[in-house]
């Protein structure tokens, strides 16, 4: 009988030990698995987006696709990609579409941009 009480007091020592492992491993990739929170484009982050598109009448056209955007411009040496790796949006050029990838608040940069666009017609 005291043979049989040991086992089990040992069975649950380790059962609740292996337990409070598994809890404390999920809680630390739970806390690690947080998404990053991220900030709305701020005024100067727009103001050298467009410095680095070569200014509004560089712009002829502007599309969205997911997180990128697709825009037409009409003098490929205007754009500045240092400015676009300053402020960490890469940019790929074909011809003269420049593809933009704008990780967050894609839409709100596209409105920007359109309405600069608009605004120097």
């Amino acid at each position: 009988m005291i043979l049989l009480f040991t086992f089990t007091n040992k069975f649950i020592l380790i059962s609740g030990l292996i337990i409070f492992i598994v809890v404390i491993l999920v809680t630390l990739l739970a806390i690690r698995s947080k998404p990053e929170k991220v900030e709305k484009p701020t005024l100067d982050y727009f103001n050298k987006l467009l410095k680095a598109l070569g200014g509004s009448d560089n712009i002829i056209e502007l599309k969205r696709e997911h997180q990128r955007l697709q825009i037409l411009i009409s003098d490929t040496k205007s754009v500045e990609a240092g400015i676009l790796k300053q402020i960490g949006t890469p940019a790929f050029l074909k011809g003269k579409q420049l593809t933009l990838l704008v990780k967050h608040h894609t839409q709100e940069v596209l409105t920007f941009l359109n309405n600069h666009r608009k605004g120097a017609n």
